[in-house]
């Protein structure tokens, strides 16, 4: 009749229980009946023996209900282990019936609730690790804009930005207040927030997306920031690039078109006039020559298209021919030219003689552009025997360069002082440079405003050779 064991193993137990009841009480007043003690007293001993046997009868409930409810019991303490956290711990599966059945059940649901939270942690694990490798930093954070994970990239990111407040919390994660509102902004929306930040030195891509639950409902929002500030800077130098190739390119074609015009129509009838104009013309033809060289040597240096052998050379003999080929050119501009050899005669050194000669050429050409008449250049040479390399000095007495200026002396078509209108094509020290960096060499330069410029280059020294 009854399929539930439990259930009849407390019916049974309660007719037991009636059963004994029935049969004590029957036998407490047989036996008070027996004694003729009266009505009175017959009903007095009966409900005595009847809390008699209600008292006895309490030890047996107690003991068959303690058996009933310890697997449940335990069962609980087992489901109490599990919310905190231990999944290893796991029902007794030895009891009969329904709570045997139970305890099957509930360590199945375990096992599956156990697998499911390690297959949880593994991909939280994977994530987290990803996270902590990329170079973009990642913030999360609650509906109170607290932050509950941020990789290691976020607190390097930001190392160059200027921080605003030192004690708030926020802005010593993510140290711009417009960011903190768009985190708002999406988590009051549920839409995803993007911003590019600009600052003078460095700009950041910022882009955050809302968070949700199973509901739909938004939970909270994360914060994707990465550096673009690279990228920029290659933007802006592109953008420059070609205003910088249009500017050098239109000046001289806009002299060729003002000249050739009034000599297509007839217009310059004199023979001096149209030398004078066909000079005029071959120069600025040249001159766009060499700006057309320029652009394409500095173009095969940095994408490394163009190829030269380094080998060990004298260099105290490229120096004496230097000198022999611009003392004249020196002594016409009224500048006094001068080489030193402050540790003496220069050891071998390693590099292309060819390429050093264009080196020095241009920061000798960038010297006397700069020079006024009086003034002095020198070419200087000092070994450094700690380091193993020949410094190559070329320095002028000149107007300087502004501290604003010094800063961007090697970029493509830069030309400091623009306004006193020294000519060249603006790619001379960019050219230098590339050299030197194919060469592995590197150069720098000092300078101040008035005084004069030190143009500073390395060459490696080749052992077991010393040129006298």
């Amino acid at each position: 009749m009854f399929r539930s064991i439990f259930l009849r193993r407390i019916i049974t137990m309660m007719l037991i229980v009636s059963l004994l009841s029935a049969i004590l009480t029957y036998i407490l007043y047989s036996w008070a009946t027996v004694q003729n003690f009266g009505e009175s007293r017959n009903i007095e001993i009966f409900l005595l023996s009847a809390a008699i046997v209600s008292v006895l009868m309490l030890l047996p409930v107690f003991f068959a209900a303690r058996q009933l409810v310890k697997p449940l019991q335990r069962m609980n303490s087992v489901a109490r282990s599990m919310g905190q956290g231990d999944f290893s711990v796991r029902a007794n599966t030895t009891a009969k019936g329904e709570i045997g059945e139970l305890a099957h059940s509930f360590n199945d649901l375990a096992d599956k609730l156990s697998n499911s939270i390690s297959e949880l942690t593994i991909e939280r694990n994977r994530l987290r690790e990803i996270f902590d490798v990329i170079s973009e930093g990642i913030v999360s954070i609650d509906l109170e804009l607290n932050p509950v994970y941020s990789n290691p990239a976020i607190y390097t990111l930001f190392e160059n930005a200027k921080r605003k407040n030192f004690f708030t919390e926020h802005l010593q994660l993510i140290p711009f207040e417009e960011v903190w509102q768009d985190f708002q902004k999406c988590i009051d929306t549920g839409s995803t927030v993007e911003r590019t930040i600009d600052l003078r030195d460095n700009a950041y891509l910022v882009t955050i997306v809302p968070s949700f639950d199973s509901n739909r409902l938004v939970t909270g929002a994360t914060g994707f920031f990465r550096d673009i500030s690279e990228s920029e800077h290659l933007e802006q130098t592109r953008r420059d690039y070609v205003a910088n190739v249009s500017h050098e390119l239109r000046t001289p074609l806009t002299a060729l078109r003002g000249l050739v015009e009034p000599l297509a129509d007839g217009m310059v009838r004199n023979e001096d006039d149209r030398m004078r104009y066909y000079g005029i013309i071959l120069h600025e033809t040249l001159r766009l020559s060499r700006l057309i060289d320029d652009m394409l040597e500095l173009s095969r240096l940095q994408a490394r298209t163009i190829a030269f052998k380094t080998f060990p050379f004298d260099l105290n003999d490229l120096l004496s021919e230097l000198k022999a080929k611009f003392t004249p050119i020196m002594n016409d501009a009224t500048i006094t030219f001068h080489i030193e050899y402050r540790s003496g005669p220069c050891p071998t050194v390693m590099g292309n003689p060819d390429r050093v000669e264009q080196i020095l050429i241009i920061l000798m050409d960038n010297a006397k552009k700069y020079t006024a008449a009086g003034g002095t250049i020198t070419i200087s040479t000092e070994l450094n025997e700690k380091k193993d390399i020949v410094l190559v000095s070329v320095k002028d007495t000149g107007q300087g360069i502004h501290e604003y200026d010094i800063d961007h002396i090697f970029d493509r078509f830069y030309k400091a002082d623009r306004a006193r209108g020294k000519k060249g094509t603006g790619l001379g020290l960019s050219i230098a440079k590339e050299l030197l960096n194919y060469m592995g060499e590197t150069i720098t330069v000092q300078s101040d405003y008035g005084e004069g410029t030190t143009f500073t280059f390395t060459l490696k020294c080749v052992h077991g050779t010393m040129w006298y």
